[in-house]
């Protein structure tokens, strides 16, 4: 590949017409964790990467191949890979969560992923908080990249590991630990040093040690 130029670069440049917003869906009761909380919460928000439009776009380019051919991949709009062009979030029913991500005895976590994004996201970060797993939960963060709840659900998550591991910073300190060589908490197990990586992890979150 040579010569590689992207298309709102060249002269003469029309950037293409954005295709309608979507519109913001009427806002759900919220669940009475959230209704009852001190502080005011948004029942609908926006998605943060493509802020409530569903769409982004998508810079084309073109570049001449080896062999002399010239190959353009057209600049368009295209659906928010963030929020698969929804748009908008609806806030989230955290006893449904909870609800989700227990296993079948009390303050348990399940042993298999959840379905859902949310679900997922609160079950892994849940894991990481609480020290069961230690690799840190790069596909559960892309997943939920988004969603403008994310960090009422990472709370969420580490209320739910404080409750059924003893601890929610098991996670941050074992990777404060390996790169940094000391972590700044007081209330962790003896047995925190440790890999960053322990093998423990089930087979459908393999890929984040690769």
């Amino acid at each position: 590949m040579s010569n590689l130029v992207y298309e709102n670069e060249l002269p003469g440049y029309i950037e293409p017409a954005e295709p309608g917003r979507v519109e913001r869906p009427k806002a759900k009761p919220l669940c009475e964790g959230l209704a009852t909380a001190k502080n005011p919460v948004e029942p609908v928000l926006a998605c943060t990467k493509c802020k409530g439009a569903g769409h982004v776009l998508s810079m084309g380019y073109r570049y001449t191949k080896e062999d002399g051919t010239l190959m353009v991949v057209p600049i368009k709009w295209k659906a928010c890979g963030h929020c698969d062009g929804v748009a908008w979030f609806h806030a989230p029913d955290l006893a449904a969560l909870i609800k989700a991500v227990t296993g079948r005895k009390p303050r348990t976590l399940r042993s298999k992923r959840p379905d859902g994004t949310r679900e997922y996201y609160v079950w892994r970060l849940a894991r990481f908080h609480g020290g069961k797993d230690v690799c840190l939960p790069m596909v559960a963060e892309m997943d939920i990249a988004g969603d403008p709840y994310r960090d009422m659900l990472d709370e969420l998550a580490r209320i739910i590991a404080k409750a059924y591991f003893g601890n929610s910073n098991v996670g941050t300190a074992r990777w404060q630990q390996a790169l940094y060589g000391t972590h700044n908490f007081s209330d962790l197990p003896e047995q925190l040093d440790g890999p960053v990586h322990d093998g423990r992890k089930p087979l459908e979150e393999m890929l984040e040690t690769i």
